[in-house]
């Protein structure tokens, strides 16, 4: 009898330790995040649109946290949010005051991921290359 119930015991220890195995979880996808400008050519007082794509393994994400952080002459001028459209799109219209150099960085938190783009601009006065 004792040597029957060690067996069950024994039986049902490895058939548990399989049974977990089996059911494993899948490896979590990745957060990707893409930042593009839809001009190269900057002018202050002109809108330039920052569009940031969001992507969780293979599905467009619409309900990230999304923040665009501007820096300028190294400094942060503080964090924005965007509008969200469709597919995973998330987009800042924005408007440089000053001529110089600015670097927008997206930071995105989905999933308890957090993901950083940047992108570099160049803002001119809008009067460099133009005949007096």
């Amino acid at each position: 009898m004792r040597t029957t119930l060690i067996l069950f015991i024994s039986l049902l220890l490895v058939g548990c330790s399989q049974s977990s195995i089996a059911h494993s979880p899948a490896e979590t996808p990745a957060l990707k995040v893409s930042l593009n400008s839809d001009t190269t050519k900057l002018t202050i007082n002109n809108t330039a649109s920052l569009t940031a794509s969001v992507t969780y393994g293979a599905e467009k994400i619409d309900d990230a946290y999304v923040q665009f952080e501007i820096i300028e002459n190294g400094a942060s001028l503080g964090m924005v949010s965007p509008n969200v459209l469709e597919e995973g799109k998330y987009v800042l219209d924005t408007k440089f005051l000053e001529p110089g150099e600015k670097q927008v960085i997206v930071h995105v938190d989905y999933k308890e991921q957090h993901e950083m783009k940047g992108i570099f601009l160049s803002v001119t006065n809008g009067e460099e290359g133009e005949e007096s």
